[in-house]
């Protein structure tokens, strides 16, 4: 029995990020939640790779991802081989991240549960990752994760008109833009050459730099 009687406490979160648009941010809140009950309840024999276990059930149980505490933990841009625990993962080489920049732009919310718990849903993403997939393992570089993930978002039918018309606009000035999954948000690769045109496009941009992951 690996469940632990935890006394009622209250952990608070702040995101300058909102909630509920495939940012991760439930994700984060999870890995948060696990590293401040460690130190709460004192559990020393607990190490990183187990709180990240514990994180990544809790997202499954409570429908609120599949896997973005991967990403967060390992930091960078990662591929997943596959589902489940243990993570197997290939982090993908970037040389010179500092030039490199993510610009997004909230668009709406979307309820991650409703499309993890939907068969239909599931069925066309698992048969659509697949392919990608394999075609990522074999190029794994920055420019064909954003090629595939616009692919991605396209051809499951995940992303939204609005999306779709603005990757139009970015696409040919940028390194490549995509639906954060699984919300109504946009996000771009772009350089230091780039930026600016992507700013001019978008109306309430937000620049974020690549975040190499911490495990301590």
């Amino acid at each position: 029995n690996n469940t632990l009687k935890l006394k009622d406490y209250d952990i608070i979160h702040n995101s300058q990020l909102p909630i509920g648009c495939g940012l991760g941010i439930s994700g984060g809140c999870a890995l948060g939640t696990v590293y401040k009950l460690k130190e709460l309840i004192g559990l020393p024999q607990m190490d990183s790779l187990e709180l990240l276990k514990i994180a990544h059930i809790s997202e499954v149980k409570c429908g609120t991802g599949l896997g973005d505490v991967m990403g967060q933990y390992f930091g960078g841009f990662i591929i997943r081989k596959g589902p489940g625990f243990p993570p197997d993962i290939k982090k993908i080489n970037i040389r010179d991240k500092n030039k490199y920049y993510i610009v997004i732009e909230v668009l709406g919310k979307r309820e991650t549960s409703s499309i993890i718990n939907n068969s239909k849903w599931i069925n066309k993403i698992n048969k659509t990752s697949d392919k990608l997939l394999n075609k990522l393992l074999k190029n794994p570089t920055l420019n064909n994760f954003m090629k595939l993930s616009y692919i991605f978002a396209k051809d499951t039918g995940l992303a939204s008109e609005e999306i779709l018309s603005l990757c139009d606009d970015l696409n040919p000035i940028t390194e490549g833009c995509s639906q954060a999954m699984l919300g109504n948000t946009i996000f771009a690769l772009c350089t230091d050459k780039n930026i600016k045109d992507a700013l001019s496009i978008l109306k309430n941009p937000i620049v974020c730099k690549i975040y190499e992951g911490n495990h301590d």
